[in-house]
């Protein structure tokens, strides 16, 4: 933030007041909250009489490096809550879609789901607000894995309506192993593997890699703690403008656009690993479609590794911006595959003005084989692209 800059914090009602902490980097101007000089790192207390947007502005010459602004409430809220089953074999609960179906939670009572070691292989969808899932190893050093099997071919027929190949064809939308559904703000999970055997453990030949999502948020206020979620295309989607998702260290692993969404999303410390696929020598660590007003996605302190599997002429690269294309023209064939007619490479596309496909990397380990100047559009021969037609165009 420049000198002369003015940022409008809001904050809510409440008994007690608040107190608000600016953390950041100060090279040389002042900073006041509200009208009162203040320091990063102190926390300042402010008065919350009414909902209303309480200014911070940065006076003088030089500039802010803001890191983070944390909102602590004294009062006026209910204590928050929690209650615990237990799931497993010799749990309360078998499986964990049964746990959350017979039990109630809410931001303020707390579902935690106290799950046993062990490979869960059910396809799960989180519609309850604060819901947590926990690892009954807290060391997390036995892993909890919760699998299916379900994938998008991507097929349509000549009206651009999607036609499934089969039982698990559900299309991107639908084929998460975990969907954490709009409904379920405040959705937690440490210590847990979320996992997508298509492509990783089935359907592993040449030519059949196609998207098969392992861990879909589509909810606000999502936290992923010391979590690994494996898959090969489109392994994390992050989902809903505006959504905030924060993982916490883990791991994430995929091929192509593995991390994927329009949501915020802030990544601390994680590995994400770009894991290898028969036939293939090329791959992307992210596609975003945020929009103009949103952050993105944000990998601060992250390690981006590589498969020992790929050359030093393989293509890999940081990412790739989704649905920020041009304006064009396309025909679909009978058999729903389309083929663009034209091209304006001086409008963008009408239905996606709003969209910024932003992407930030901070102080992040890299392999030397990801190709520096790599935020690119994707080729139009690229195999991916082509597949996804209505579904999901890149």
């Amino acid at each position: 933030m420049n000198a002369g800059t003015i940022l409008y914090i809001p904050v809510a009602q409440a008994e007690g007041g608040a107190t608000v902490t600016v953390k950041g980097q100060l090279y040389g101007p002042t900073l006041k909250l509200d009208g009162t000089d203040i320091t990063t790192g102190t926390a300042v207390t402010i008065a919350t009489d009414s909902t209303r947007y309480v200014p911070l502005s940065v006076e003088g010459t030089g500039s802010l490096y803001l890191t983070g602004i944390a909102i602590d409430y004294a009062a006026g809220s209910p204590a928050a809550t929690s209650h615990t089953v237990t799931v497993g074999p010799n749990g309360q609960y078998r499986t964990i879609q049964a746990a959350l179906d017979a039990n109630d939670s809410s931001e303020t009572d707390r579902l935690v789901l106290k799950i046993t070691p062990g490979d869960y292989r059910e396809k799960i969808t989180v519609t309850k607000p604060g819901v947590t899932f926990a690892n009954a190893d807290v060391t997390a050093k036995r892993a909890v894995t919760i699998r299916a099997s379900y994938y998008s071919s991507n097929t349509f027929d000549a009206d651009g309506k999607f036609v499934p190949q089969d039982e698990f064809d559900l299309g991107t939308n639908k084929c998460a192993t975990v969907t954490i559904g709009a409904g379920a703000t405040g959705f937690s999970a440490y210590g847990i593997t979320f996992q997508n055997d298509y492509n990783v453990v089935d359907h592993t030949a040449a030519g059949e890699q196609t998207p098969a999502v392992a861990l879909n948020t589509q909810a606000d206020k999502v936290y992923l703690k010391n979590s690994r979620i494996i898959g090969r295309q489109d392994t994390l989607y992050v989902q809903g403008a505006g959504n905030r998702v924060y993982v916490d260290g883990g791991y994430i692993e995929g091929t192509v656009d593995f991390v994927f969404g329009d949501a915020n999303a802030y990544f601390a410390g994680t590995e994400l690993h770009m894991a290898a696929f028969a036939g293939k020598n090329n791959g992307y660590f992210t596609a975003a479609n945020t929009k103009k007003s949103g952050v993105g996605l944000v990998f601060d302190r992250c390690n981006l590794t590589v498969a020992a599997a790929y050359d030093d002429d393989a293509k890999l690269s940081l990412g790739r911006p989704w649905q920020t294309f041009a304006q064009y023209t396309q025909v679909r064939k009978g058999d729903g595959s389309s083929y663009v007619t034209g091209v304006d490479l001086g409008t963008k596309n009408s239905a996606y003005t709003d969209t910024s496909s932003a992407v930030t990397y901070l102080d992040s380990t890299m392999s030397s084989k990801i190709h520096q100047e790599s935020l690119e559009c994707v080729d139009q021969q690229e195999p991916e692209r082509q597949k996804r037609g209505r579904d999901l165009p890149r």
